[in-house]
């Protein structure tokens, strides 16, 4: 079943898509990747810190970060769902045969054929993606990423690095790593004029732990000798 998905073109494949709550509009796929060589998920979760005055530190909250996720992955000229729809168009003509309507079914086949082979030809598809990764950064662009293993949502763009050599030609490698985006909203509360005023009462009756403090001792020697005019002329006076 899988070998078959992966020949057929299946939707295990990891795919980049238009943000669903943007404008209210459906999410849509702009960009597949035809090979995910590895992706990485990473949750992490950071616990808040106070140091008391003994010198030592207690934890009282934990605050979870952002989902991230990374992945290396391959954009090449002739994707997989070439094959898919090469079968489904060497189907469509094997019926086309049957109903006598063998025309429509070889046209099919010829055109994904040769859009195949241009695609080859001018390094268009790898361009195109390589082009719509580097906007999606710069414009800053919301978008959702969905993989085998999880879907996210309010994603962003933070790294991106394309990679071409010889020996995969016309075709990218890049790592890409993104960021989940948590939004807030704000809410607007109506005091009346008992809330303000016992909020001014709290406010007035509150009291500031200064915490642990050291006495200190006035001077109260208010002999000559303790003068400063005693010790500046040498008790002359």
């Amino acid at each position: 079943m899988a070998l078959a998905s992966l020949i057929f073109g299946g939707n295990s494949r990891s795919q980049f898509k238009t943000g669903s709550d943007v404008k209210g509009a459906a999410s849509k796929v702009f960009l597949t990747i035809d090979a995910t060589i590895k992706s990485t998920h990473t949750s992490t979760a950071s616990i808040t810190k106070r140091e008391l005055e003994e010198g030592v530190q207690i934890n009282d909250h934990m605050i979870v970060d952002p989902d991230s996720v990374s992945i290396d992955g391959v954009v090449s000229e002739t994707p997989l769902d070439f094959f898919g729809s090469l079968a489904s168009s060497a189907v469509g003509a094997s019926a086309s045969m049957m109903s006598q309507q063998l025309g429509a079914g070889a046209v099919a086949a010829t055109g994904v054929l040769g859009g195949a082979i241009l695609n080859a030809i001018n390094g268009s598809r790898a361009k195109n993606a390589y082009q719509q990764m580097t906007d999606l950064q710069k414009n800053r662009t919301l978008f959702d990423f969905v993989t085998g293993l999880k879907s996210y949502k309010n994603m962003m763009l933070t790294s991106f690095v394309a990679t071409r050599t010889a020996k995969i030609g016309k075709s990218m490698e890049f790592t890409a790593t993104m960021e989940k985006v948590t939004f807030v909203s704000s809410e607007i509360v109506t005091l009346g004029e008992k809330d303000i005023a016992g909020l001014a009462g709290s406010s007035a009756a509150g009291s500031t732990n200064l915490g642990k403090q050291t006495a200190s001792v006035a001077n109260t020697d208010t002999s000559s000798n303790g003068s400063l005019l005693f010790k500046a002329f040498g008790g002359l006076f």
